[in-house]
C-alpha cells in the first residue's frame, strides 16, 4: 500500500514545481524505514502563510542554508508573467564515473532550506548522469548501488526517456539547455515524506535568481531530478521527468493538467508490468468515491477535508480521457501550448461545434457508465475499466442542500422502485449548472440520457414511467470553459443547490403562503404551473383546485378560488369551526382536463373552542355540587 503526505514550498517567479510521486515497494534491495518504505510525496507552494526560520541538524549536512519567507513576498509572487526567467548560461563540462560534485538538496520543513550533499557518478548513459550521495554509497555498499543504478539506467534509456520525449516533448523545451545536455539523476537522503522531486529553480542560473531578489533559492544550474534514497524508483523517475519536460515547455502550466500528465507518464512507461490495470492508486482509492471535487482547483491544504489525492486521481483520468479521445499527439501539442490547457482543448473542439464543457460532460458520463460502445466511444474508456461511485444514493425520498463544485460534479443515484418521482433542483444562487442525467430501466439498461446547461432558478428531472433509476451529475461551470478565479489552490468556487424528490405529476403547485391563527386557515399566492412552465389560471384550463385536510378524525375538502387581488392567485380563507380538534396535514390538488398535481404541506394542530352549552352546563353542575356539599356540612 502506498502512503501519501504533504510538503509546502514558495511559489516564486520561477514557478516552483515540486512533485508528488507514487511508487509501490516490491522486493527492494534494501530495507530502511526512514527512506525506503513505500511512500508517495506531495509538495506544494506556500501561498497563504508566513514561515519562520528552521534549522535542521543532520550528520550528513556539511552546511544548512535557511531563509524565512515573509508573507509579503509570497503574496507578491503569486501571479507573474510566463517565462519571465529564462536560462541563458550553457555548460560544456561533463562527468565521468567516479567524479564527485556537491549539490544543494532541499531539507524539507516549512522554510526554504538547503543542505549541501556530496555525490558521486555511478553511471553515465546517453541522456543522464546517475549520482548517488557518498554517504549512501558507504551505507549500502558499492556493489549493491552499482547493480541498482545499472538497472535504472537501462529503464530510463529504453523506456522513460524515449516514450516521454515522444508524448510530451524534448527535455530542453522553450527554456533551452542548462548543463551539458544530459540530465542529472541524484539519489540522495530526502525527508521521509519524499519519494522524489523536481524543482524548477535548477533550470535557471544562480545569477538570474540573485538578480531578481531570490538569492536564498539555491540553483544547481542543471537539468536534474532528485530521488529519495535507493529504492523502487521507476514510477518516481517517470513522474518527475514529465514535470521537468512540462516545466521547460510551459512554466505556468495549469497544475491539474501537469499533475495529470505526470501520473499518466507512469502508465505509458509501463508501471509494474503484469500487475497494473492502468487505473492509478489515487483514482481507485480516492477519486472513485469522492468525485465531488474540483478538477481545476488543486486542494493542497485539505480544505473541507478534501484529500489532495482525490485531485491526482481525477486529473489522471481526465488526461487519460484526452489521450483516448484525441490520440497521443494531442498531449504533446497541449504541453507545448503556453495557454491554459482548457483554452487549448476548447480551440481543438471548435471545428466539431463543441466546447471544453461538452468534453467535460462526456467525461462525466464515461466515468458513470464506462460504455465505449455508445456515442462513438465518448461514453467510456477503451484501455481501462473504471466507474465512479455516486456521492449520494437514495430511494425516492430526498431533500438535500449541496455545494456543487466548480468543474467537479456531485452525483446522485435515485432508485424510484414502483413509484413515479420527479427530481426538482433549486439553483439558490442562479449559477450556470451543467446537468448530466442518465435514465435506467428496472434491469439497469440505459434507456435515455440528457446533457444540458441551465441558469434557471428551478428545473426538473422528469423520468418516464418505465424509468426505475436515475443517475445525474451537477457541475458548476462557466460558459464554454473554466477560468481560475484568484488562488488556484483549494476547493474553488461552489454553487448552492437544493435537490428534492417529489411525486411525478405534470402540474406543479408552488409557493403557497399559509397562515393559521388557531381558527382560520388562510391560503394565498398558490401558483399552478404546467411542466412546460406555463402558469395556470381558472380562465385557461384548471378545472378545480382543492385543499385537503387529513387527520385522525376524517378528511375535509375545501375548494380554492382564483382571486389575484385578494389572494395573489389561488387561495381561500377557511374557518375551522366545523372541524374537530386534532393534528392535520394538508395538501393541494389541482385538476385540468388531462393532468393533476399534488403538493403536501406542513402539519397544523387545531383546537376548537369549547361550546357555550358546555360552559353553562358545567357551571350548573358545579353550583349543584357546591350546594349539596354545603347542605351536608350544615347537617353535621
Amino acid at each position: 500500500m502506498a502512503i501519501i503526505v504533504k510538503k509546502h514550498y514558495l511559489l516564486t517567479k520561477i514557478f516552483v514545481v515540486v512533485i508528488l510521486s507514487q511508487f509501490f515497494m516490491s522486493n527492494s534491495l534494501f530495507e530502511n524505514s526512514n527512506y525506503y518504505s513505500s511512500t508517495e510525496d506531495i509538495t506544494d507552494e506556500l501561498l497563504e502563510e508566513s514561515v519562520t526560520n528552521y534549522f535542521q541538524d543532520s550528520s550528513q549536512n556539511e552546511l544548512v542554508i535557511t531563509h524565512s519567507v515573509p508573507k509579503e513576498i509570497i503574496e507578491n509572487t503569486k501571479h507573474i508573467s510566463r517565462h519571465e526567467v529564462k536560462a541563458t548560461k550553457t555548460y560544456t563540462s561533463s562527468f565521468s564515473v567516479g567524479d564527485t560534485k556537491n549539490f544543494y538538496v532541499d531539507e524539507g520543513g516549512n522554510t526554504i532550506s538547503f543542505r549541501i550533499a556530496e555525490a558521486q557518478v555511478i553511471a553515465v548513459s546517453d541522456h543522464a548522469y546517475y549520482f548517488v550521495e557518498v554517504d549512501m554509497i558507504n551505507e549500502y555498499g558499492k556493489n549493491s548501488v552499482n547493480n541498482l543504478i545499472t538497472s535504472e539506467k537501462s529503464i530510463f534509456e529504453s523506456k522513460i526517456y524515449p516514450i516521454e520525449h515522444n508524448f510530451f516533448g524534448d527535455m530542453e523545451g522553450n527554456l533551452g539547455n542548462i548543463g551539458d545536455g544530459r540530465l542529472i539523476i541524484l539519489h540522495t537522503y530526502l525527508p521521509s515524506d519524499y519519494a522524489g522531486y523536481f524543482w524548477g529553480i535548477n533550470e535557471h542560473t544562480q545569477e538570474e535568481l540573485n538578480a531578481q531578489g531570490y538569492s536564498y533559492l539555491k540553483s544547481n544550474e542543471w537539468e536534474m531530478i532528485f530521488i529519495g534514497g535507493i529504492a523502487d524508483y521507476t514510477d518516481t523517475l517517470a513522474h518527475e521527468f514529465q514535470h521537468l519536460i512540462h516545466y521547460n515547455h510551459d512554466q505556468d502550466e495549469m497544475r491539474w493538467f501537469d499533475e495529470g500528465c505526470a501520473v499518466f507518464s507512469e502508465y505509458i512507461t509501463g508501471r509494474m508490468p503484469g500487475d497494473y490495470d492502468g487505473v492509478s492508486y489515487w483514482s481507485e482509492n480516492y477519486f472513485k468515491e469522492q468525485s465531488d471535487d474540483s478538477l481545476i482547483y488543486w486542494n493542497y491544504y485539505s480544505e473541507g477535508n478534501r484529500d489532495v489525492r482525490i485531485d491526482y486521481g481525477g486529473a489522471y483520468l481526465f488526461v487519460f480521457y484526452i489521450y483516448e479521445q484525441f490520440g497521443a499527439d494531442i498531449i504533446r501539442k497541449f504541453v507545448n501550448d503556453t495557454r491554459p490547457v482548457q483554452e487549448s482543448i476548447n480551440d481543438e473542439l471548435k471545428d466539431k461545434g463543441e466546447t471544453f464543457n461538452d468534453f467535460f460532460y462526456n467525461w462525466q458520463v464515461a466515468l458513470l457508465i464506462d460504455r465505449p460502445d455508445l456515442a462513438n466511444g465518448t461514453f467510456g474508456f477503451t484501455d481501462i475499466t473504471f466507474t465512479i461511485e455516486p456521492i449520494s444514493k437514495t430511494y425516492t425520498e430526498l431533500s438535500s442542500t449541496i455545494d456543487v463544485p466548480y468543474y467537479g460534479f456531485y452525483t446522485f443515484e435515485i432508485n424510484l422502485l414502483n413509484r413515479f418521482m420527479d427530481v426538482r433542483i433549486t439553483n439558490n444562487e442562479k449559477r450556470r449548472l451543467g446537468v448530466v442525467t442518465l435514465y435506467f430501466s428496472k434491469d439497469d439498461t440505459l434507456v435515455d440520457y440528457e446533457i444540458y446547461e441551465t441558469t434557471e432558478e428551478k428545473f426538473y428531472v422528469e423520468p418516464e414511467k418505465s424509468v426505475k433509476k436515475i443517475l445525474f451529475c451537477l457541475a458548476y461551470v462557466d460558459e464554454d470553459y473554466p477560468t481560475i478565479y484568484g488562488d488556484p489552490f483549494g476547493l474553488g468556487p461552489q454553487a448552492s443547490v437544493l435537490v428534492e424528490t417529489l411525486e411525478h405529476f405534470k402540474l406543479r403547485l408552488d409557493k403557497p403562503v399559509i397562515s393559521f391563527d388557531g381558527r382560520t386557515l388562510l391560503v394565498s399566492d398558490l401558483d399552478i404551473v404546467f411542466y412546460n412552465q406555463t402558469e395556470i389560471y381558472n380562465a385557461n384550463g384548471a378545472d378545480f383546485v382543492t385543499l385537503i385536510l387529513t387527520g385522525d378524525k376524517g378528511i375535509y375538502y375545501y375548494n380554492l378560488t382564483f382571486n389575484e387581488e385578494k389572494y395573489g392567485g389561488w387561495g381561500s380563507e377557511i374557518l375551522l369551526k366545523s372541524v374537530k380538534g386534532g393534528l392535520y396535514s394538508f395538501s393541494f390538488n389541482a385538476k385540468t382536463a388531462d393532468f393533476s398535481g399534488t403538493r403536501v404541506q406542513n402539519n397544523i394542530e387545531y383546537k376548537p373552542p369549547i361550546p357555550v352549552w358546555i360552559w353553562v352546563g358545567g357551571g350548573l353542575v358545579l353550583v349543584a355540587i357546591i350546594g349539596i356539599v354545603g347542605f351536608l356540612l350544615s347537617r353535621r
